[in-house]
Formats: C-alpha cells, structure tokens, sequence
C-alpha cells in the first residue's frame, strides 16, 4: 500500500513545474503536474491529490478562476491550495484568499518557503502544530468569514507573514 501523498503541481512554466518537484520528490511526495488549468481540472476527474499548488497567470484559464472551480465543486473543494505566483500586491494576496486558498507563496522561492507552506494548510497530512492550525482558523477563518477588506482590515499586516513563510516560527 502506497503512503506517500500526493501532491500536483500546476504552471505554465516548465522550469517551475521541474524545481517544485524535485524539491518535494526529495521529500517523498508522489508528484503529478499540469500545465494548465484545464488540463488540471480534467486531471482531478481521475485522481484527487491531497494538496494542489497552483500558479495564477496563466493562459486559457488563469489561477484565480481555477480557484474559484474547485471551491465551487463538492469533490475538489477540500483539496487544500497553495498558489506559487509572481503577482504580490496586496491586493493579489488578499484576492486568493477571499476565492478560497490556504496559503500564498511569491516566486522566486527557496524549498524552505515551499515546505513550510505546508505547515499552514488545514489538513493533517502538513500540519505541524495545533497551536498553528488554530490561530489560523480563529484569526484568518473569522476575518475571512466577516468580508474584512481594505486597508483597515487587520488582514493588512497578513501579506508580511504569508510572503516570508521561512521566517514563520511556533510563537506566531
């Protein structure tokens, strides 16, 4: 029985695709990719990884849309999403948030931002600490649920820490 979990990658850049799975292969993750957005959606029909990490510009349908597909479906919409992007105005951080992603990483990246983006996404399988996964949930869930927006949302100082996931440390 295989125990490996399993991860897809999905991005435009074939470049992208090669490093993430090379870092997360070293890891012991099975890791499957697309190259875009529909071929990731018909992907999910045959398969249902455990976490999905998506890019947002890309051509035919860009991240954000896909995004908001698999919240939007029963079958894909706890499939827990970090989205990789080069976009990093606030703005684009809070925007993947409000259409459902776990976390936001920019590129470049290091694999240190990359592994640690799996501590913060709920689900067991990366979770490293329940401290974590709750302040996540009571400070994140209930800003999120509440529509906060704009520039006096506490969710204005979330970019900072989203951003630099290296620097994230169990006090936080």
């Amino acid at each position: 029985m295989d125990t490996k979990k399993t991860i897809m990658v999905v991005d435009d850049n074939p470049d992208i695709i090669t490093i993430v799975k090379t870092i997360l292969e070293g890891r012991g993750y099975n890791v499957f990719s697309a190259s875009s957005g529909p071929e990731l959606l018909n992907m999910l029909t045959t398969q249902k990884p455990d976490l999905i990490i998506l890019d947002i510009m890309m051509p035919e349908m860009d991240g954000l849309e896909v995004l908001t597909r698999l919240k939007g479906k029963t079958e894909t919409s706890t499939i827990p999403v970090i989205l990789l992007t080069a976009k990093v105005q606030y703005e684009d951080v809070l925007g993947g948030y409000k259409l459902g992603a776990d976390y936001y990483i920019t590129k470049p990246f290091t694999s240190t931002q990359l592994v640690n983006g799996f501590s913060s996404v709920p689900t067991s399988l990366f979770a490293s600490s329940d401290r974590f996964l709750h302040s996540r949930y009571s400070w994140f869930g209930s800003l999120r649920s509440k529509g906060a927006t704009g520039p006096a949302s506490p969710l204005k100082y979330a970019p900072s820490r989203i951003i630099s996931p290296g620097v994230l440390t169990p006090a936080w």
